[in-house]
């Protein structure tokens, strides 16, 4: 009644539904640049720089160290959100000599001097100062307790050089005579007099060393301890060597043959052998282990342990069929102490072919009783019929007289399925008859997928 027409009232609708859910969604985020949710943060560092950081109020969520003399100077490590635009950091009322805002969710400042006892400490931007939360506090200890001793270890103490996925060294640092040690970890190869600082102080007393690169010899892996109250660089230093060793295998290679095998349901499958070639060892005879798994399966089975035999026979019997079965060859030099029980590794596959006949093919002999001739002997008709083959199947013809271990091949493979036999000059007593069947695309290492028999009497 208004002159609108219902369609257009629809269609406007429907633009309302869709502006709605944006305007709602809009308006979220922009809260999320007003209010930053500090609670959460400070329950998962992780949103930091995740939209709840940056121009809002800023808030710290660690320190460390979270101890330190009454005299200041101790390097702190702020972690939290917000701190981009920094102006000050203070320890209780007491404002940092010196700090860095190292980006919007770290900053790394000096303690000031300041009394014995815990303190909040707060960053101040122009969007405010960070709220007191859990996680903030710095406790001063007054000066006078040192450290009197420290003790490192190494483990392990001895690792195979290796130019990318080295081995981790872990070392463990333990100090005495102080109820708040700070640790700090150095390193150095022997070849360098210089120490470097791979660790900064905190409570931590252990380092992680990835050996990746290391030259082989001597990597000193050091500690500095001191009191949470000692005003000194350190109260104690100890070391411990890490042996580098070259003695390692660079490469190794596998080749399987046969690369491809029937689907044997039957015991006695095709045998494949795996040979492995390991080179760039420090030493000339290498260790070899071989493991199995298949492609349905990730995980791999040990079928061969440690030794210097470089190949490994594969009984197939049993594989599944349009399957690939994966040898794999883990090598390494006979004084290799490679953490990962390795120094090289590699695979081949091995396919799996389900195109063969399963079944033991019928054989007949017609007739199978006949007169020994030496001169016009009588046509025996041989006969024989394979079922379940996955593709039309083959037919290979053998005999043999019982007196004879020997076969001998009559007629080869064919679509055939029959053998005319002329008897002229058998020997008196029995002849055996045999047929081979296999599958047109059969890839058995036998030559056959299956064989059967029967008997022929020469009277």
């Amino acid at each position: 009644g208004f002159g609108f027409s219902r369609s257009w009232l629809m269609a406007k609708r429907q633009v309302a539904s869709r502006i709605v859910p944006i305007l709602a969604v809009a308006a979220v985020l922009g809260l999320s640049l007003v209010y930053r949710p500090v609670w959460l943060n400070s329950q998962n560092a992780a949103l930091c720089g995740y939209g709840y950081g940056y121009g809002t109020q800023p808030a710290v969520d660690s320190v460390n160290p979270a101890v330190g003399p009454t005299t200041g100077g101790t390097s702190v490590t702020l972690t939290g959100c917000g701190f981009t635009g920094a102006t000050s950091v203070h320890f209780g009322a007491t404002a940092a000599p010196t700090f860095t805002v190292n980006s919007d969710t770290k900053i790394t400042a000096t303690s000031p001097a300041h009394a014995a006892g815990p303190v909040d400490v707060t960053v101040t931007t122009p969007q405010g100062t960070s709220p007191t939360q859990p996680g903030d506090t710095f406790t001063y200890i007054a000066p006078g307790t040192h450290c009197t001793s420290v003790a490192i270890t190494a483990v392990p103490n001895q690792v195979n050089y290796s130019p990318s996925g080295g081995t981790h060294v872990t070392a463990t640092a333990s100090a005495s005579g102080c109820p708040n040690p700070l640790y700090e970890f150095v390193l150095r190869p022997a070849s360098d007099p210089n120490w470097q600082l791979v660790q900064g102080y905190s409570t931590s007393n252990t380092y992680d060393w990835n050996s990746t690169g290391a030259l082989p010899g001597t990597v000193y892996l050091g500690v500095h301890a001191k009191d949470a109250g000692s005003s000194q660089a350190y109260d104690a230093v100890q070391s411990t060597p890490v042996t580098v060793k070259a003695a390692l295998c660079t490469n190794v290679t596998i080749v399987n043959s046969p690369t491809t095998v029937n689907n044997d349901p039957f015991p006695g499958g095709t045998h494949v052998t795996a040979t492995a070639n390991a080179t760039g060892c420090t030493n000339p005879n290498p260790l070899y282990e071989f493991w199995l798994r298949t492609t349905s399966n990730p995980v791999w089975h040990m079928v061969q342990a440690y030794s210097h035999t470089a190949t490994y026979d594969w009984d197939t019997s049993g594989a599944l069929p349009n399957d690939t079965v994966y040898l794999g060859v883990h090598a390494k030099d006979v004084n290799s102490i490679s953490s990962a029980g390795y120094d090289v590794v590699a695979s081949a596959p091995v396919n799996i072919n389900a195109s063969m006949c399963p079944n033991v093919p019928s054989i007949t002999a017609v007739p199978n009783v006949v007169v020994h001739s030496t001169s016009n002997g009588t046509h025996v008709t041989v006969t024989a019929v394979a079922t379940g083959c996955t593709n039309a199947p083959r037919y290979e013809f053998w005999i043999r007289p019982a007196s004879s271990p020997t076969w001998q091949l009559v007629q080869g493979y064919s679509v055939s399925n029959t053998y005319d036999w002329n008897t002229t000059g058998a020997a008196v007593g029995t002849v055996y008859v045999g047929v081979h069947v296999k599958d047109v695309n059969s890839v058995g290492s036998l030559g056959y997928d299956n064989v059967n028999s029967t008997a022929v009497t020469v009277s």
